[in-house]
């Protein structure tokens, strides 16, 4: 019986996935390419050490607590010696996520809070992409009995290396504090100086905190703001189109078909902003006919699923600003 050389399946794996600057945050579990690196991690120790670090790398999809817990247990395991397996060092493979480990609209429980902070604080040193899906406001600070939200907020804060970021479901809620105590919380995306790509869902742009924080962003090129707050028929700040050192391009995004207001509104916010070097784009959502919940539902999916397969950030739209 004649064998393939080992040299050949080594190439067969790295086949599957594309270089890093291409690939897709993760692949989810009941893809091809994750359930082949499954089966190769079965083969041989050679193809073991090569397919468990592409897992690693391009198929940390972590959509339930389970998920979440057997990834933080095999990162115990894979530290420890082990007699037949070779050792891998896969801390530098952990670089781009999907995290969604809390279940429907609950936010409401501590252990999955502390096992995101723990694998947060885990990765963060290497973790450059990271998708989200949390229903952060969905337990305001003032009815956090358990203390939920400070491990979460301590946690994303971590993430200083992270160069993308979408939150599919807000704007990143972490507040600790209730606006009325008059205490001031920045926008944990604020404390990534490296961050290039954000993507956040109904943010309110006349939120000063929000202007202040992207302000010091010195690094951003592309914001993606879906049925964003605040725009309407009015000014855009100046700080808005003036943040980053680098052009930057703005992809505003909503079901434009819908009820929201229309591009017109956009077009003459637009025409009335100052000077600046930005690239403002209207964006449809691309809402799927399968999503059941309407509007609100169809776009964070549409969103969500862009973000996590890269498409996002090269979104096709209605150019209404360019080098003002």
């Amino acid at each position: 019986m004649s064998f393939l050389p080992t040299e050949l399946i080594l190439h067969v794996i790295d086949s599957l996935v594309p270089g890093h600057d291409n690939a897709p945050v993760a692949h989810p579990p009941n893809h091809g390419v994750t359930r082949t690196l499954i089966s190769f991690t079965l083969v041989s120790t050679s193809t073991y050490s090569l397919a468990t670090r592409y897992l690693y790398s391009h198929c940390l999809y972590l959509d339930s607590p389970t998920r979440l817990r057997l990834l933080l247990q095999s990162l115990v395991s894979l530290s420890l010696p082990r007699k037949l397996l070779p050792p891998i060092a896969i801390a530098p493979c952990l670089r781009s996520l999907y995290l969604a480990p809390f279940e429907g609209d609950i936010l409401d429980n501590l252990p999955i809070a502390q096992w995101t902070f723990q694998l947060i604080s885990t990765i963060s040193p290497t973790l450059k992409r990271l998708v989200v899906d949390m229903p952060l406001r969905n337990l305001e600070p003032w009815d956090d009995r358990l203390n939920v939200r400070p491990p979460l907020r301590t946690a994303f804060s971590q993430l200083v290396n992270l160069e993308e970021f979408c939150s599919a479901r807000d704007e990143l809620f972490l507040d600790l504090h209730d606006r009325t105590e008059r205490i001031i919380e920045r926008p944990v995306w604020t404390l990534w100086p490296k961050l290039r790509k954000l993507a956040l869902y109904n943010q309110d742009i006349e939120d000063p905190l929000f202007v202040a924080g992207l302000m010091t962003l010195r690094n951003i090129t592309h914001l993606a703001l879906t049925r964003t707050d605040g725009l309407g028929d009015r000014e855009l700040h100046q700080e808005f189109l003036h943040c980053g050192e680098e052009k930057l391009r703005v992809l505003l995004i909503d079901d434009w078909n819908a009820q929201t207001p229309g591009p017109e509104l956009m077009r003459r916010a637009v025409a009335k902003s100052g000077e600046g070097q930005v690239d403002i784009c209207l964006v449809n959502a691309g809402i799927k006919p399968e999503t059941p919940d309407g509007v609100i539902e169809g776009c964070q999916v549409a969103v969500r699923d862009r973000a996590i397969d890269r498409t996002l950030w090269d979104s096709v739209g209605e150019v209404i600003g360019g080098r003002f």
